[in-house]
């Protein structure tokens, strides 16, 4: 910072420091005033005085108690401060006019009053020092602050909150801060350090040395040194720069002028006023008094219009002086009309007559031996216009545009425009946005009506009238005028007559347009290449959206800043956007261009096009089902410059700014197209990839910063793998399984068949090849075969390796059999029990005579064990063939149809006629026959619910007979047998006559019984 060391004295004023207070007093005393013996701190009591003796006390602790009255009678108060808050005072004085209570509030901190400053500060030699110098805060003052200031070691004292200058011989300096109205006190004491200085006294010349008053005066300091020090002059209030000034003094009572020069050295800040004094020569000054005639204050001058009615166009003022001390030889007055007069003595009063139509400056120059000091004062004169009594205030619509010149322009009751006015009337123009308040007001004078005259657009008038031209920094959108204006400026203007009072007033409504607003909006940054919709949000008229009621034709012009320029025109509203893309990256200035009725305005934004990140990736090709490992290469480009030339010539220095690290990674290869390996995915650096296809395929890696992507692309090819293919066949043990080669080659010609054929033979061949190969099988069991699995690898000549395994089977010989050891009647069904091994993956074939046998239950000849019906009892011949494609079998076997045999039996004892005989049918088979019993009904009838067909008939002989034929035939539609059987069955003898040899007997007496019968077939011989 400046420092200053001031050689002459200076006034000190004491600035209160507002911190945090111990005490403050609320309201200052109208009649009242106090004083402490003490500092009033906490646990503290001190003496308060009042400056009456006779005051009415009440004072209020901080618990709101009242400690002493209210209106105790006394001059003075003991008052111990045993709580911390604030102690309100209530003091009236008694017996004096002033009759008004003072109050007085006094806060009770636990600290008492406190300051801080810096222990030490470094000033220039001869400086003086400040409270912002040492960084003062006080705490806990009440603000009516008192400093003293204290050197050491030679003890000068200083009052204010600065110093005066101080010698470079004190070492510190010790800071009493006093609170005047409680009597605390805290010091600080500060070392003080110092800046060396080279400035030295100024030696001062002036040309001339004691001039009269008013006469330039040339002053010089002598020994100046520019090139070290800066030179500010302090004269009269003017301020002068420079070591050699020019100045112009005005006149002082005792003729002696003081000069204050500031010397700055340049190379530390150090800066040094020295004081001196100019001698002027005694200069007289006469004036008048401005209150004995009719004054205007605002105007500076003597109103003429007020003086005595001489003539229509002469007026009489008087004038008269004021007292003096100046002693004068003369005084020429100059009434400003041509008409100088001389005075050897100022005479109370003057008169002259003035034409009234015009303004005057009267001088009066008094003069003593030689020195002569002018005083000017106007004189305002006026001319009547009543001749207006009304008109219209107008202006041209066509300038009514902001932030050009609207043209307004008065006309009388004639509607001639009013040219000229009074020397002193005046013309007050107002203009109002939100009336009635914040107008922007104009004044005209007389001569302003000359400064503004201009010729009107298309002839209007053929000469100069005046003219307002007021520019409009905002359009009328928003404005409050009285009724009817809507969204209009409010213009008033008002003819002051100086002379009159019959003042005139104007006013119209006036809609300012602005030109369109060329509004857009963009985003922070885009990306290098980035089409973006830039939006035209260009706004037109009080609700953003209207064009001009003059014209509808709207033109853009949008310069994007990188030598691309296009434009665009509208007749309505919405405008129109418009698409752009940055080719290169950069800092564009973007510039919208709006041309409307009102005409053009601009708006400018500045884009940042971010380089895109630089990416590539490498790979290889590989065969299908091969890793393909990517390898992403990036890259950011580094800030920088470019200059572009435009197809015009122009140039455009463009800042480039830097790429950003990469952020992001997405290849294009997705899970339909096969599958990513060790834990990468499509968002890794370097991802690694096996496709589930062959082909050329296309890869995309894209990369982000954070803002902007870039993608690259590459084809790559997955060479189709060649396909190992050959056949061969199941074959029995020993025979040559054939191998077949039908391998196809992909993208390249196979150039190796590695065959392994899984009994421990392999080798490499060069050239596709058929081939056959015997396996060694062992076959202890017809079931027994074995599997090979023959392995073809095949290696085309880019290195794409294919494989394939076939498995053949070798087979032991099957063997058909089939079981013959069947009891098999005629008619019978026969499951037949294949007997082959092996059973399973066979086909078979059943072959015997039609004509003796047939299939039964849905069975074919291709079941395994189909189900036979035979029809001929005969031995029947039966082949089984086991059909396979490797190794069949057959067999023939023959099967007995037994022939039936008929046979029955009955019991062989002697059958009587009435008897029922069971006959036993003992055919071979039983089961599944058909039989036929026939005996003569002569004899009788079938009993006991069996039948001629029953397998074991009863038959009741009712007639006795002998040899009587029983037939029986055994049938099942196949190989009937007959048997025929004869039965005598005995005639009944007949009993005559039964007699016994005594009526009656004894036990154990015998008993003869005698009978008589005629007799039988046989003899009769039981009782």
């Amino acid at each position: 910072m400046d420092k200053k060391i001031y050689i002459l004295e200076r006034l000190l004023f004491i600035v209160p420091l507002i911190v945090f207070l111990c005490f403050s007093k609320v309201s200052s005393g109208q009649c009242v005033g106090i004083n402490f013996d003490n500092c009033p701190t906490l646990d503290s009591t001190a003496i308060i005085t009042s400056n009456t003796s006779f005051a009415l006390w009440t004072v209020i602790d901080p618990s709101a108690a009242t400690i002493v009255g209210p209106y105790d009678y006394s001059p003075s108060q003991s008052i111990t401060f045993d709580l911390v808050g604030e102690y309100r005072f209530i003091i009236q004085e008694i017996g004096s006019p002033c009759q008004v209570a003072d109050t007085f509030a006094i806060i009770i901190d636990s600290i008492p009053l406190n300051i801080q400053t810096l222990n030490a500060v470094t000033l220039c030699e001869g400086d003086l020092l400040d409270t912002t110098d040492i960084n003062l805060s006080i705490s806990n003052g009440t603000g009516n602050l008192f400093f003293t200031w204290e050197t050491q070691p030679n003890n000068y004292i200083y009052s204010g909150i600065s110093t005066l200058n101080i010698p470079n011989t004190e070492t510190s300096i010790l800071l009493t801060v006093t609170d005047q109205l409680t009597g605390c006190a805290d010091t600080s004491n500060i070392s003080l350090n110092y800046i060396s200085t080279n400035i030295q006294p100024p030696i001062f010349s002036y040309t001339p040395n004691n001039a009269c008053a008013g006469t330039p005066i040339e002053c010089i300091v002598t020994n100046s040194n520019n090139l070290l020090y800066n030179y500010i002059w302090e004269i009269q209030d003017d301020i002068y720069f420079g070591d050699s000034i020019t100045a112009i003094l005005s006149p002082v009572l005792n003729d002696s002028v003081p000069i204050i020069i500031n010397i700055t050295e340049i190379n530390n800040g150090c800066e040094i006023s020295f004081f001196d004094t100019i001698n002027i020569g005694t200069t007289p000054i006469i004036t008048l008094d401005t209150n004995y005639t009719a004054w205007d204050v605002n105007n500076q001058g003597f109103i003429l219009c007020n003086g005595n009615y001489i003539s229509s166009s002469v007026t009489e003022i008087n004038l008269q002086f004021n007292s003096t001390i100046s002693v004068i030889d003369s005084i020429i007055i100059n009434w400003g009309d041509g008409i100088d007069e001389t005075l050897t003595q100022p005479y109370n009063l003057l008169n002259h007559g003035y034409n009234n139509a015009n303004n005057y400056v009267l001088t009066l120059s008094p003069y003593y031996n030689g020195c002569s000091f002018t005083t000017a004062y106007n004189v305002l004169g006026g001319s009547s216009i009543d001749t207006i009594n009304g008109g219209g205030l107008q202006y041209l619509t066509q300038t009514a545009c902001q932030d050009s010149s609207t043209w307004f322009y008065l006309n009388d009751q004639n509607n001639n425009p009013i040219i000229n006015i009074g020397p002193n009337d005046s013309i007050i123009w107002t203009i109002y946005c939100d009336y009635p308040h914040d107008a922007e007001i104009i004044r005209w004078a007389q001569a302003d009506l000359d400064s503004n005259l201009s010729f009107l657009p298309n002839n209007i008038f053929s000469y100069q009238i005046p003219v307002l031209q007021h520019d409009f920094n905002d359009n009328s959108c928003g404005c409050n005028p009285p009724l009817p204006g809507n969204e209009q400026y409010y213009i008033t203007a008002e003819i002051i007559k100086y002379c009159s009072v019959n003042n005139i007033g104007f006013a119209t409504f006036v809609t300012i347009e602005a030109p369109v607003d060329p509004i857009f909006s963009i985003p922070d940054t885009l990306c290098e290449g980035e089409p973006y919709h830039f939006q035209n949000n260009a706004s037109s008229g009080c609700d953003g959206q209207s064009l001009s009621a003059y014209s509808d034709s709207v033109f853009f012009t949008w310069n994007f800043g990188d030598c691309i320029i296009r434009d665009t025109s509208t007749a309505s509203y919405p405008f129109p956007d418009i698409w752009h893309s940055y080719e290169l990256p950069g800092t564009y200035d973007i510039v919208l261009n709006a041309e409307s009725y009102c005409g053009s305005a601009s708006s400018e934004s500045i884009i940042i096009v971010m380089p895109l990140p630089n990416v590539s990736f490498t790979t290889t090709e590989v065969c299908l089902n091969d890793t393909n490992f990517f390898t992403s290469i990036t890259s950011l480009d580094l800030p920088t410059t470019r200059i572009d030339i435009c197809s015009n010539g122009d140039t455009n220095e463009i800042t480039v700014p830097g790429g950003a690290p990469i952020q992001t990674y997405e290849w294009s290869m997705n899970n339909n197209e096969g599958t990513y390996l060790s834990g990468t995915s499509s968002s890794s650096p370097n991802p690694e990839f096996v496709f589930n296809s062959p082909g050329s395929k296309v890869i995309t890696l894209t990369v982000g910063d954070g803002t902007c992507e870039n993608s690259y692309s590459d084809t790559l090819q997955v060479f189709g793998l060649p396909i190992p293919e050959f056949s061969t066949g199941t074959v029995c043990a020993g025979d040559c399984s054939p191998i077949l080669d039908q391998s196809i080659s992909a993208d390249y010609p196979i150039e190796n068949w590695y065959w392994d054929l899984g009994d421990g033979t392999s080798y490499n061949l060069n050239y596709s090849a058929d081939t056959c190969h015997i396996y060694n099988q062992l076959c202890t069991n017809p079931d027994n075969f074995s599997l090979y699995d023959i392995f073809l690898e095949v290696t085309d000549t880019f290195g794409c390796v294919n494989d394939t395994t076939i498995t053949t089977t070798v087979i032991c010989q099957p063997q058909a059999d089939f079981d013959t050891t069947y009891s098999i009647w005629p008619g019978d069904t026969v499951s037949m029990n294949n007997l082959s091994n092996p059973i399973v993956n066979q086909n078979w074939q059943w072959i015997f005579d039609p004509t003796a046998a047939y299939f039964a239950n849905n069975t074919t000849s291709q079941d395994v064990e189909p189900d036979i019906v035979f029809t001929s009892c005969d031995t029947i011949s039966i082949t089984l063939n086991l059909i396979n494609n490797n190794c069949p079998d057959t067999i023939s076997k023959s099967v007995i149809v037994s022939n039936p045999t008929a046979n029955f039996t009955f019991n062989s004892n002697p059958k009587c006629q009435g008897a029922a005989i069971l006959f036993n049918n003992q055919s071979t088979p039983i089961q599944n026959q058909n039989f036929q019993w026939i005996i003569d009904n002569l004899y009788g009838n079938f009993v006991n619910g069996t039948t001629s067909t029953s397998t074991n008939p009863v038959f009741l002989f009712n007639t006795c007979g002998d040899s009587i034929p029983i037939t029986l035939i055994s049938s099942t539609n196949y190989c009937p047998d007959t048997i025929i059987k004869y039965i005598t069955i005995h005639c009944l003898p007949e009993v005559t006559q039964f007699s016994t040899s005594a009526q009656g007997v004894c036990q154990e007496e015998d008993m003869i019984f005698s009978s008589a019968y005629s007799e039988g077939d046989t003899l009769v011989n039981y009782w």
